[in-house]
């Protein structure tokens, strides 16, 4: 769906410890897991795996256009994980920025204070990225089925599978509702926001 409709979800996550995958668990790229799959691995995500998400809504990203809506989503998970990380292992600053860096999913958006990596399909290479996105795919798909039950009439809960087009179809029968992005010009600039904390 990209952002055609609903917020934009990125997810920061570091895996606690070296963790043995179970059976029926798959960490890869969300968009080759279904739905049970998907949640399946979230659950288990959320036992071994320090995360945090950030989401900005649709009238965020009709104010400051897709970039610009993906570059302060960016900012805030990263600036969230840093105080979780640092909080949770009882860390310093500047351990934190010694010992740790970002990986992040896709082209170099903007540079960040921290040390960072982008990292183009990242979602597709690297495991904990992978995970990072199934953790923000199960959030925002559970925010669109809280959307559908006010909108009965869009069927949107069908839209969870479907691309673009089946949005944009839809859009034009229901006139002005709340959630649905405007800023329709730079769609084209539309990439996911998942991030992995790598230690080293």
């Amino acid at each position: 769906m990209g952002a055609w409709a609903g917020p934009l979800v990125f997810a920061a996550l570091f895996f606690n410890k070296t963790i043995k995958i179970p059976d029926g668990v798959f960490i890869r790229d969300s968009k080759a897991l279904n739905r049970s799959q998907r949640v399946r691995c979230e659950i288990f995500l959320r036992e071994n795996s320090t995360f945090c998400i950030t989401a900005v809504s649709g009238g965020t990203i009709d104010k400051y256009g897709i970039q610009g809506a993906t570059i302060l989503c960016l900012k805030k998970v990263c600036l969230k994980i840093k105080k979780k990380i640092m909080k949770n292992f009882r860390i310093s600053e500047e351990t934190y920025l010694k010992h740790y860096r970002l990986l992040i999913d896709g082209r170099r958006v903007v540079r960040i204070a921290y040390p960072h990596q982008y990292i183009v399909c990242g979602d597709d290479k690297v495991p904990v990225i992978s995970a990072a996105s199934i953790v923000a795919k199960v959030y925002r798909d559970s925010t669109w089925s809280g959307c559908a039950e006010n909108f009965l009439d869009m069927d949107l809960r069908s839209m969870l599978a479907t691309g673009q087009r089946t949005i944009a179809n839809s859009l034009s029968d229901s006139g002005s509702v709340p959630f649905i992005v405007r800023y329709m010009r730079q769609l084209s600039y539309a990439q996911a926001g998942i991030l992995e904390m790598c230690y080293y």
